[in-house]
């Protein structure tokens, strides 16, 4: 996908904006990852603790991000206004774990633009200066 998707805007033919915009995060397909290894405590008696976790869906918006083996295309502009399902689970998880902006150390997130990570930061409530940043 990422291949097709540079031979399409590196084509000679002039580009309308609104395209690159819609297909540009298709270059950071593969890009951010998470892992976690699990043990009880009397093997890693010294590791850090699972607290747990929450997550929530916004399905209603399954046609933002529509994507084959050789296309991507994502509507940017509603999918960074789509913070309401961020500001939910953050609130699930402040409830359900007693976390707030105040007592996480580090944010990891997996935003593809500096704006996207300040509008999650500005709908969530948390300073960008405990974020780390990958784009």
């Amino acid at each position: 996908m990422v291949e097709a998707t540079l031979a399409r805007l590196s084509a000679d033919s002039l580009r309308p904006q609104q395209m690159l915009r819609d297909q540009l995060a298709t270059l950071t397909v593969g890009s951010g990852a998470a892992a976690m290894i699990l043990a009880h405590t009397r093997l890693a008696p010294g590791g850090h603790r699972f607290h747990g976790g929450t997550s929530l869906a916004a399905t209603e918006h399954n046609q933002l991000c529509r994507a084959s083996s050789t296309w991507d295309h994502r509507h940017a502009q509603p999918v960074a206004a789509r913070g309401g399902v961020a500001q939910r689970t953050w609130a699930q998880a402040q409830k359900e774990l007693g976390w707030s902006a105040e007592s996480v150390d580090l944010f990891a997130l997996h935003q593809v633009s500096e704006l996207h990570t300040q509008e999650l930061a500005r709908a969530v409530g948390f300073d960008l200066a405990k974020a780390f940043l990958i784009y």
